[in-house]
């Protein structure tokens, strides 16, 4: 037999045990698919508690978010003393932290590299963790998927390229769990609070890993004031 036929009939094979959709699993990968894809968030507040074990910091800290997406987002990070470690503004022209106990506000060039440098092992900006609080992976994910299977009580979609490669979702949408590049993976459930996910878990190869709980959170809020650095302050630039 020659070398040609041995991979037509290979091929054959591996089609005929993938697994493959039913019709009902079809329409639930559709409906969970866009399910992940809310429409972008206006406004959102939220009350976070965030338990992150690094290479840099281990411990458990307090984080407010507040504001309006296409203007302005502001955090604020306590310690569980109580004191603030740092502020941090997100806005369309860029990001600024500033942490009171070294007197020193730092400007990034690559808003994802936030969390991270206050030891919180979050590979993501200000933007897409308010966009996830409410429900809305899209920013992480490309417009389609390349391939979907059915698994035990899950859908998989495998992704063309990006942050993410793989998404699975349980077929009654309790969680999501995505994995990406550098051993990056995020789990977001159990589901409450008008639908909103109240735990996410991020795990990096790299950096360590964070739970985030969501001690209340609700889709209005004000545009905050701006970050005021005081003028003592030094001023550094975080490259990407």
């Amino acid at each position: 037999m020659s070398l040609r036929w041995i991979l037509l009939l290979s091929l054959l094979f591996w089609a005929g045990c993938a697994p493959r959709l039913t019709p009902q699993d079809d329409a639930s990968a559709h409906r969970l698919w866009l399910g992940l894809h809310h429409p972008t968030p206006v406004a959102l507040t939220a009350q976070l508690s965030i338990h992150m074990e690094g290479p840099q910091a281990t411990g458990r800290v307090r984080a407010d978010l507040t504001g309006v997406l296409a203007q302005r987002l502001r955090l604020d990070i306590v310690s569980s003393l109580g004191s603030t470690l740092a502020m941090v503004e997100e806005t369309p022209q860029g990001v600024l932290a500033y942490e009171p106990q070294r007197d020193t506000a730092t400007v990034f060039l690559d808003p994802q590299r936030v969390f991270p440098a206050q030891g919180i092992p979050l590979p993501l900006s200000l933007g897409h963790i308010a966009r996830l609080l409410a429900g809305d992976w899209g920013p992480l994910l490309p417009q389609g998927f390349a391939g979907v299977d059915s698994r035990e009580g899950a859908i998989a979609f495998t992704l063309p390229g990006g942050t993410i490669q793989e998404v699975v979702v349980a077929t009654d949408g309790s969680w999501v769990r995505a994995l990406g590049h550098d051993d990056l993976e995020i789990v977001a459930d159990l589901p409450a609070m008008e639908g909103h996910y109240t735990r996410f878990t991020f795990v990096s190869g790299t950096q360590g890993s964070a739970v985030v709980r969501v001690k209340a959170m609700a889709l209005e809020a004000p545009v905050p004031s701006p970050l005021i650095v005081p003028e003592t302050a030094r001023i550094e630039i975080q490259s990407p």
